[in-house]
């Protein structure tokens, strides 16, 4: 039976004094044969040093890793290689630190190299390889040599998408037959295929679950409580504001082309109207902070249902109409925003509104005397 992977008090720092940077503190993790996991979090969450602690390539400061002897590592690809020797002498090397070093070893080349489709290329130096021929080897090197561990940080958004999908396979059947995994991954949708996610904040475990539930979570915090699909339904290719000067107290219309994606979800559309914050609109995503966002809102419309994908998919024509917009001279943005059936944000667009001429004269005055 295969050995559980236990992370026991596990911190790392680095430097001291001043300079002392705490990379994880008091990292507890137990990952049982059999059990995929995601490990997620903002850049410098600590996600990496995790996986290279449990790797055996980093020591802790303090604490203990005790993890199964065979275990497979798909971090820096291409960093175990050797240069100067060529794609088959990599690959023996590979398979002989393994521990395959029988006629199973030469055997599981074989497999190997035709996985991962260089065998014009496996008698060449490994120098010569491109990033993405050194991931083919190293992944596929990884995924058949029966580890009871495998551990990936990032490599999986290297190669084309159909190697992707055989490595995925692989690891698959890698965990259905007893094997633990445990991915780094920035991928929410690859996040989502683990059953399980531990969601690390500045080095600290923050959340450790079931992946849908925690997923669900960590979308809605790290966008500001703006929770966005992972799998958009549909794409905003344009948006047009008709009128796009308008006096204080009229309406307009906001028009788009949307080409859909997906056809089992049914969408709506608002819109949202905000401040010019940058020198151009479309720049407001880059200079308005997201926490800032909804208490920037002038005004937003209700959800207008617009059903679902024609049978055939393709392009449709959004129009909505806004009737009054109650402001005073001044730069505006208007927001075409897409949300499906929980509220999750699919898409959004945005183009210039500008509210021109004398403000509305107040409805009252109030007048101020001295005593």
């Amino acid at each position: 039976m295969s050995t559980p992977t236990v992370v026991a008090g596990v911190s790392k720092t680095y430097g001291s004094g001043p300079e002392r940077v705490v990379a994880l503190e008091h990292v507890d993790l137990e990952a049982a044969p059999g059990e995929s996991i995601a490990i997620i979090g903002r850049n410098g969450a600590g996600k990496s040093t995790l996986l290279q602690i449990v790797a055996g390539v980093l020591s802790p400061t303090t604490g203990s890793v005790h993890r199964p002897a065979k275990a497979a590592t798909m971090l820096e690809l291409g960093s175990i290689f050797h240069p100067d020797l060529t794609g088959a002498e990599n690959l023996e090397l590979g398979l002989a630190l393994a521990g395959l070093t029988t006629d199973i070893g030469h055997h599981r080349a074989d497999e190997i190299v035709e996985f991962s489709g260089l065998e014009d290329a496996i008698d060449q130096p490994v120098k010569h390889y491109s990033d993405g021929m050194k991931a083919r080897l190293a992944c596929s090197i990884a995924v058949h040599t029966e580890p009871e561990l495998l551990i990936v940080d990032e490599v999986l958004a290297v190669g084309d998408a159909s190697f992707q999908r055989a490595v995925l396979t692989r690891i698959d059947e890698l965990v259905d037959a007893g094997a633990t995994l445990l991915l780094v991954t920035h991928s929410v949708d690859l996040a989502r295929l683990t059953r399980r996610a531990i969601w690390l904040e500045e080095g600290r475990v923050v959340r450790d679950g079931p992946s849908e539930e925690v997923l669900d979570e960590y979308e809605v915090t790290s966008s500001a409580g703006r929770r966005y699909a992972s799998t958009p339904a549909a794409h905003l290719e344009s948006i047009d504001v008709v009128p796009d000067h308008v006096p204080p107290g009229s309406g307009f219309t906001v028009r788009s082309t949307l080409r859909w994606v997906r056809t089992d979800l049914e969408l709506a559309a608002r819109v949202d109207v905000r401040p010019v914050v940058g020198d151009e609109p479309w720049m407001r995503s880059v200079d308005e902070l997201p926490e800032h966002r909804d208490l920037n809102l002038v005004a937003t419309s209700p959800p207008v249902a617009i059903g679902t994908a024609p049978a055939d998919g393709g392009r449709v024509e959004v129009e909505l109409v806004v009737d009054a917009l109650p402001v005073t001279p001044t730069e505006l943005e208007v927001t075409l925003v897409l949300t499906g059936p929980r509220g999750e944000i699919h898409d959004e667009l945005a183009a210039p509104l500008t509210v021109e001429g004398p403000p509305a004269r107040p409805k009252y005055r109030m007048r101020v005397t001295p005593v």
